[in-house]
């Protein structure tokens, strides 16, 4: 268990990790990191067009 007082800085964070990563809860969290995770894939596509 992790103490923060910013989830979407703690969310910035564990997404640097990329897949070494894994939340399980709260789900707030894991929402916002799988978002950022899910744009860094989407930027990468578009900039290998």
């Amino acid at each position: 268990m992790l103490n923060y007082s910013d989830s979407n800085l703690m969310a910035d964070e564990l997404a640097s990790f990329g897949p070494e990563v894994l939340v399980l809860e709260p789900d707030h969290l894991k929402d916002r990191v799988i978002a950022r995770l899910r744009r860094v894939v989407a930027d990468h596509e578009e900039a290998a067009r």
